[in-house]
């Protein structure tokens, strides 16, 4: 079984003036600028980091929509990387589908990355430019896949989101397993950390043995710090599998 320790802050930043980010996790939700929580995770759970398409009218919708959807759709059931991907999709229509129904917000788009705490193991994914970091041994490994295109001058043209487009749209969530080894530290991030803070400074802020809660509140003073010019969401976990904890403990018995 997989387990979490979480703790979760999002911040509007320093230059904006709406918070467009979302967090979920477990089925609670917050775009508000300075939410926090810290909980422990024993019988699964999604935990997500949404960004409300920056620049775009009803980017805040969009995240909030997305986040509704998570829950609506149960995507703490999913079995496997496919399910994942499938259930991903139908978040994407609910964006869209939600954008239709409100004038002048069609287009209306977010971009997502998330652990899903499931019945088989865990499971990672995203669409667009959020990050899933693993924290070890000094370094930053990027679980995610960065969808970004075109000019390398301009990183915030994102190649595929949730939403974003009036026609249905078929989107790859990138879905597939992640096997921890002994505890892991995860941290996800919406795209306004990663672009105003180094990997070698996240790294310092928050790896272990650092405190979940205090890692968070680091990485967004960080990002504050360093001028955030746009929202700024952090998910900091500790993620293990109590069965495999289990089984070294039998073998060493």
């Amino acid at each position: 079984m997989i387990v979490a320790s979480v703790a979760a802050i999002t911040h509007v930043g320093v230059v904006r003036t709406e918070n467009q980010d979302c967090l979920h996790v477990a089925g609670w939700s917050s775009r508000q600028s300075g939410a926090r929580l810290t909980m422990d995770l024993e019988a699964g759970g999604v935990l997500a980091v949404i960004d409300g398409m920056g620049g775009h009218v009803g980017g805040a919708l969009a995240s909030w929509s997305a986040s509704r959807a998570l829950g609506d759709l149960r995507l703490d059931t999913a079995t496997g990387p496919s399910q994942v991907n499938r259930l991903v999709q139908g978040v994407s229509d609910a964006v869209r589908e939600q954008g239709q129904l409100t004038e002048g917000h069609a287009a209306m788009g977010a971009t997502i990355a998330g652990l899903v705490l499931g019945p088989a193991g865990l499971l990672i994914f995203n669409v667009g430019d959020c990050s899933i970091l693993r924290l070890r041994d000094g370094y930053a490994g990027q679980l995610a896949v960065i969808d970004r295109v075109g000019d390398p001058d301009r990183p915030s043209v994102i190649g595929q989101c949730l939403g974003g487009s009036p026609q249905p749209t078929a989107i790859d969530a990138h879905a597939d397993w992640f096997h921890p080894v002994d505890v892991e530290r995860l941290v996800l991030c919406s795209d306004g950390l990663t672009d105003c803070v180094t990997t070698k400074e996240i790294v310092a802020l928050a790896e272990a043995p650092v405190p979940i809660d205090d890692a968070a509140r680091a990485l967004i003073a960080a990002a504050v710090r360093n001028g955030a010019p746009d929202n700024v969401s952090v998910i900091v976990a500790d993620v293990a599998d109590r069965s495999e904890v289990a089984a070294d403990s039998d073998d060493n018995g």
